[in-house]
Formats: structure tokens, C-alpha cells, sequence
């Protein structure tokens, strides 16, 4: 804004627009949210649900692709009186990209892809930085049907992950890096989206409690547009973490899910 006003582009009058107009696409929900920290489906613990979405870019715009010329943010958050919150925020965009597919039929970008993970729940707290190879493939069947697909593989620069061994008063966590595998699809017929998302997280402790950890979660989820941008959603999300260390002869493994029911908005 300061160098459009500099330079005098803010009173500027032109016959056509001479500034690329970049789609955005952005989404509110909020509703319920049963936890199952037991490893069972019982609803013990109800919540309020936020979450939000934002979508940056068209990624079958372009031939080629500029660092963050299409990005992702996602970031919510579930809670409750007197109880812990949980806490989510996930970002991704394309470092670069081509379009090495391009017909009225189908779509296929190969790029590389930044991530940022963040996870605050009752089964771990972890945050992680990564970046690799991807690509994202989309295929309108008809008027009706279409297929995304989304998928990364990733080696994890930075992570940090909330140690049961590693104590302390300034630190409770152990530094690590590994691998991150994501594959996200989408199905779409007229108003209704059916998805599932799959991550997970290959880390290794290079300071901290020494030990090799899995991440995982799984997330089906079902979104139907009912009016003007106003919607219903479902979701379940199921968590897995696993870790051997050394030293200790007992392997770590648990588990928790969640429920999600919600209005949406996109804007």
C-alpha cells in the first residue's frame, strides 16, 4: 500500500485492470466436537468448534508457479469450561510448480510443496517445518462429478514433539527430523464433498529422549453446500502415536478420535 502510494498508483485511472486478480477462497465453521481420549468411542468430553479456511491462488492458472503463488492455511481450535483446549494450524504452498497436464479433462501440477504442522491435543503437542516433492491432480468427469487429489512427501527440517521422557522447567519436548507422507482426495457431485485426509510423521530424535516416533491421522469427512454458502459437515478424525526408545523395553503406543459436526460459511 505504502509503494502504490509513492508512486502515485493509488489515484491512477486505466481502461482495464492492470493488476492480476488472484482468487480467494475462504471457509468458517463452527459446531460440536465429541473427544474420545480413552481410545474409545464414548463422547466423554463435549466441545465448541472453530475452524477456518483460506485458499490463496488458482493452481491451474498458470504454466509455471512463483514461490506462494497458491497456498493453503487451515487453523481451529476445540474447547470447553474448565477443561484443556485443542489446538490445530496447518499451511502448505507451492515453492514451484508446473502444469505438466493441462486439457479440459484433467489437470496435473508436480512441484515442491512447504509445510507447516502444528498439533496441541490430549495426545500430543507437536510442530514440525518440511518441504518436498508433490502434486496435485484434479479431474472434472462431467458437469457433475470431479476428482482432486493432493498428495507430499516431505523431509522434516525442524520438528519438536512433547516428550514422555524429557522433563524439566523449560523444556518438556524432544527436536527431531524425518519424513512427512500426506495424501488428501476429494470427490465432488453437485453440492456434496466427500473427503479423506491422511498424514503421517516419520521422526527421529536427534536431541532429547533418544527414539524413533509415529504420527499419524486419519480423517474421513462429508460437507454438503445447502444454500448460498451456508452448509453442513461431518468429520472424524482418529490420532495415532507410537515410539520406541532406547533403553526402555516397553514400546510407547496410543491413540484418541474425534467427532466433528458443524454449519459452514465460504466467502
Amino acid at each position: 500500500g505504502l509503494n502504490r502510494l509513492f508512486r502515485g498508483d493509488m489515484w491512477r485511472v486505466t481502461p482495464k485492470n492492470v493488476y492480476d486478480v488472484v482468487p480467494v477462497y475462504s471457509e468458517i465453521r463452527l459446531g460440536y466436537a465429541g473427544i474420545n481420549p480413552n481410545e474409545q468411542i464414548k463422547f466423554e468430553k463435549h466441545h465448541f468448534m472453530f475452524e477456518f479456511n483460506f485458499w490463496y491462488g488458482d493452481p491451474f492458472a498458470y504454466k509455471t508457479f512463483k514461490p506462494w503463488d497458491n497456498f493453503r492455511f487451515k487453523a481451529g481450535f476445540d474447547t470447553r469450561k474448565g477443561d484443556l483446549p485443542s489446538v490445530w494450524i496447518y499451511s502448505y504452498g507451492l515453492l514451484y510448480g508446473k502444469n505438466v497436464i493441462s486439457n479440459p479433462k484433467s489437470r496435473f501440477i508436480l512441484g515442491v510443496f512447504q509445510d507447516y504442522d502444528y498439533y496441541d491435543n490430549q495426545l500430543l503437542t507437536m510442530g514440525l517445518q518440511s518441504f518436498g516433492p508433490g502434486f496435485i491432480y484434479i479431474s472434472p468427469v462431467n458437469k457433475k462429478w470431479k476428482f482432486f487429489t493432493e498428495f507430499h512427501t516431505n523431509f522434516v527440517a525442524i520438528a519438536a514433539l512433547n516428550s514422555i521422557y524429557t522433563a524439566g522447567e523449560y523444556r518438556n519436548y524432544d527436536w527431531m527430523v524425518g519424513n512427512k507422507t500426506m495424501l488428501e482426495a476429494t470427490v465432488e457431485y453437485g453440492p456434496a464433498k466427500l473427503g479423506l485426509e491422511y498424514k503421517v510423521y516419520f521422526l527421529k530424535t536427534v536431541n532429547g529422549a533418544p527414539g524413533n516416533h509415529t504420527v499419524g491421522l486419519v480423517n474421513p469427512k462429508l460437507n454438503v453446500l445447502i444454500y448460498r454458502g451456508i452448509g453442513i459437515g461431518a468429520e472424524y478424525i482418529f490420532f495415532h502415536r507410537s515410539g520406541t526408545f532406547e533403553g526402555v523395553v516397553d514400546d510407547y503406543s496410543k491413540r484418541t478420535s474425534e467427532q466433528r459436526l458443524y454449519m459452514s460459511y465460504t466467502f
